[in-house]
């Protein structure tokens, strides 16, 4: 058996969604081949000591054969030794709106030393293995592009469409989510739209302003969050900035309807089952709603090109790529 410990930040109260379940979906599915455990840092990811804490933690304390670390604490690595570390490198966002001092430092304890520092280098889409190279500037001929798994609890849910007064979803609520504009694109729209993450005044200020009828969950539970998909009619995702996107896939996978932002990395997963918006255009993202929720053929026609290309994130295919790459790190492959 492979002995693989997964090592993970420290939880936050609002955060992520879906990425980290990749854990406890690997554990099921690797159990025959790989002895896997997750670890959680006990230092959150904030300041200099924290961080230092996390390094020497994963360094020092987690026994395992292979450490394999995941999320945006790749510094983790540093302190490892090399032939045991396998790090999957979710993003860049790290880099983006930092300038100076600020982004050289980034830069070195996010990408450049983990880069250095694992053994296997690991990205979840094609457009961020050629952004983690061109900001690198290092060939990577060992990075492996393994997409993320689909959980299991996402199952196809036909619903009745609601033309009349649709669900909106919307998941996540950082920068690069782009919920501003998406508030400004659905005023006046007859809809509810709900919204998994922390919202400041400014954008209860534009809903309210554009008469956008909303709820909104700080964090959900995942079965709480499943349920939402189930509920919904639409799928918001029109994101600036992802390293993936879960939220295109978990849609199509229950068969709803996507409007996402046109960016390559949305292209690259979401295929050809969504709805792509220019996401700096609110007109454009107004349009690109109102022709899903009133072009039924359309919308009908997205759902069954997502539901193909939802196949391609079949978790036993993702599971057996993981295991490859373990092996190959002990020689076994």
């Amino acid at each position: 058996m492979i002995d693989v410990a997964l090592y993970l930040r420290k939880a936050r109260r609002a955060g992520n969604f879906s990425v980290e379940l990749i854990a406890a979906d690997l554990e099921a599915r690797l159990r025959k081949d790989v002895t896997l455990r997750v670890v959680r840092s006990p230092f959150l990811s904030g300041g200099v000591f924290k961080r230092l804490g996390t390094m020497l933690h994963a360094a020092l304390c987690v026994r395992a054969r292979l450490l394999h670390v995941v999320g945006d604490i790749n510094f983790a690595v540093l302190f490892a030794r090399r032939r045991r570390v396998v790090l999957t490198m979710l993003d860049c966002v790290f880099l983006r709106d930092t300038r100076g001092m600020k982004r050289r430092v980034l830069k070195l304890l996010w990408l450049d030393l983990p880069l250095r520092s694992a053994g296997a280098v690991v990205t979840i889409s094609h457009a961020m293995a050629a952004e983690i190279r061109r900001e690198s500037g290092l060939a990577l001929p060992q990075m492996t592009v393994i997409p993320v798994a689909i959980a299991r609890e996402f199952q196809a849910r036909p619903k009745v469409f609601d033309a009349a007064r649709p669900r909106i979803l919307q998941v996540g609520t950082a920068s690069n989510k782009n919920v501003m504009r998406l508030a400004e694109a659905l005023a006046g729209v007859p809809c509810k739209l709900t919204i998994v993450g922390v919202i400041d005044l400014a954008l209860r200020e534009t809903l309210a302003r554009g008469n956008v009828e909303f709820e909104q969950f700080d964090r959900l539970e995942f079965a709480a969050l499943v349920e939402q998909y189930e509920k919904t009619d639409v799928v918001a995702f029109v994101s600036t900035y992802e390293g993936f996107g879960m939220p295109v896939i978990e849609a199509q996978t229950v068969e709803r309807v996507v409007v996402a932002g046109d960016i390559p990395v949305l292209r690259e997963v979401a295929g050809e089952g969504a709805a792509f918006a220019p996401v700096a255009d609110v007109a454009e993202i107004r349009a690109a709603f109102l022709r899903v929720i009133g072009d039924a053929a359309w919308r009908e026609a997205l759902i069954a090109k997502g539901r193909e290309n939802a196949r391609r994130f079949a978790p036993e295919a993702i599971a057996a790529q993981y295991l490859a790459v373990y092996r190959a790190m002990l020689g076994g492959g």
